[in-house]
């Protein structure tokens, strides 16, 4: 028995990983958080029905947020809406897939005399697998777990080349992993950074040798970059005249908006204390301005003090760590900072939070029992301290998403009036109604931009009937600026859009001109 348990380990340890990580997508029930309204529906239902371009800025900023990832959501949706228990299931293999990937990585910390090390190793992958970032993406069309995914197995390459550095091949997929997890989200520059840093603190070859191993990494994730994110870019750059519209334009300069740095600011750390010791801010208590909602986890402290202890055992032993280690430590901190100075978002974190009991591993792998305790230890404090916001759930019985909206005619003009996410709704409506976002994320009344302009024209040469689409439950009174600035009033005949993924709380009201007597 203990043979055949030895000789079928991995896939073991998948079907566990696939069984468990399956089973609490489906118990969490169907996907309903704010990207989703937002967005992740909207933008491929754009692109597949010509609406890009037609429809102005309806799901905000994020409007123009590259749509592949969004695409494969949205083609399973299609297929699979009424059997949201599979949907749910194959939703959840990216967390599966990085679990696993953790797993295999985690074998590469822990040294070959440590009683146990399948087992120890799928301890830490699971540590890693449930954190306060991750966990709550599960079964979720965020998506993240895709590119992060593909991270860690860049990673895994990486590792895997310490111990074979003439192959130059374990470089090239390294880069194509990452390149393609920059290509398809660009949240993923972290941790790319954190790449190219570990490669050069990588095995100690030649000069020659490892000039080569760069370049052979550049160019693969170069490729993989510009083939799947290239596309997109070229589209951006046709309509606005930047790749990434309409981030950066403080670089950029398109014309649509005004050349100031788009970014949410609002998690990042604040003074000197903060910045240096971050993690330990959310480590034992949910502290407010860390996340949108309350989030508690002790990960990312317990594996900065691990890492620390790392460089404090080099220090002590005069030495440089082993390859492996330097790859691991350089990765790691080079990604976290990165992360840190650029986004602090706790979502982006998770590739980090998956690996977050590996430098555990290392620091205690010098003694044979020890990474046992370690582990028991982390766990206890992981799965005793965490709290986890919830982004957002249907209910488990019926369809993913269902939603029902009164029938508008073809030449309706929707203006959004608030930037409550509800975007999703236009993906239920006529594809030749136009949906225009008035006062969001991106676009304000009386905004002096190109793009600004576009919508106000839009709506004050509107020819056929137009509606406004607002949440009264959203930050009151961003709806009456719109109906203000654009002389509107809201007549007779409002309903309410009935939908699974927000309660019910839009409100769709037909509008008319204030000089325009009331029907």
């Amino acid at each position: 028995m203990l043979k055949i348990l030895e000789r079928y380990r991995g896939a073991i340890g998948f079907g566990l990983l696939l069984a468990g990580f399956c089973t609490l997508s489906v118990w969490r029930g169907p996907d309903a958080n704010w990207d989703l309204r937002n967005y992740h529906l909207y933008n491929p239902f754009a692109l597949l029905n010509a609406k890009f371009g037609y429809d102005l800025v309806p799901a905000q900023i994020q409007t123009f947020n590259a749509p592949q990832l969004d695409l494969l959501y949205y083609w399973l949706r299609l297929h699979l809406n009424a059997w949201p228990v599979l949907l749910a299931c194959i939703l959840s293999l990216p967390h599966v897939a990085g679990a696993l990937l953790a797993l295999c990585i985690a074998l590469h910390c822990i040294a070959a005399d440590i009683p146990g090390r399948a087992v120890l190793a799928f301890m830490a992958a699971v540590i890693g697998a449930t954190g306060a970032s991750a966990l709550p993406t599960l079964g979720a069309s965020d998506s993240d777990m895709v590119s992060g995914s593909l991270c860690l197995a860049g990673l895994l390459f990486l590792l895997t080349a310490c111990t074979r550095p003439s192959r130059l091949r374990y470089y090239g997929f390294a880069g194509l992993t990452f390149g393609a997890a920059f290509g398809l989200k660009l949240t993923a520059a972290p941790f790319c950074a954190g790449a190219i840093a570990a490669l050069l603190a990588g095995p100690g070859a030649q000069i020659k040798k490892r000039i080569l191993a760069v370049a052979v990494f550049g160019m693969a994730g170069v490729a993989a970059a510009c083939l799947l994110g290239g596309p997109w870019w070229v589209v951006l750059t046709h309509r606005f005249g930047s790749p990434v519209f309409p981030y950066f334009n403080d670089f950029f300069q398109s014309p649509f908006y005004a050349p100031v740095r788009l970014a949410d600011d609002r998690f990042k750390p604040h003074g000197f204390v903060q910045v240096v010791f971050y993690p330990f801010f959310w480590a034992v208590r949910a502290t407010p301005g860390i996340a949108e909602l309350p989030l508690c986890d002790p990960r990312m402290a317990i594996a900065y003090l691990a890492l620390v202890a790392i460089a404090v055992q080099a220090v002590r032993a005069r030495a440089w760590p082993d390859a492996k280690t330097r790859v691991l430590w350089v990765f790691f901190c080079t990604a976290y900072v990165m992360w840190e100075a650029q986004f602090s978002i706790q979502r982006y974190l998770a590739p980090l939070e998956f690996l977050s009991a590996m430098p555990v591993l290392v620091a205690a792998r010098r003694w044979r029992w020890l990474p046992w305790g370690a582990m028991a230890m982390m766990a206890a404090l992981a799965w005793g301290l965490t709290v986890y916001p919830e982004w957002g759930h249907a209910r488990r019985h019926g369809p993913a998403v269902r939603v029902q909206m009164p029938a508008l005619p073809d030449d309706a003009l929707v203006v959004m009036m608030d930037d409550a996410p509800m975007a999703y709704v236009a993906a239920f409506a006529s594809p030749h109604v136009r949906f225009v976002g008035a006062n969001n994320n991106l676009i304000h009344p009386g905004q002096n931009t190109v793009l600004a302009r576009q919508i106000e024209a839009t709506i004050r040469d509107a020819r056929g009937p137009i509606w406004g689409l607002d949440d009264p439950t959203e930050l009151p009174g961003q709806d009456a600026a719109v109906l203000r600035y654009y002389k509107l009033k809201r007549v007779d005949g409002c309903a309410k859009i009935v939908s699974n993924l927000d309660g019910g709380v839009l409100r769709l009201c037909p509008l008319a001109s204030e000089a325009a007597p009331k029907k």
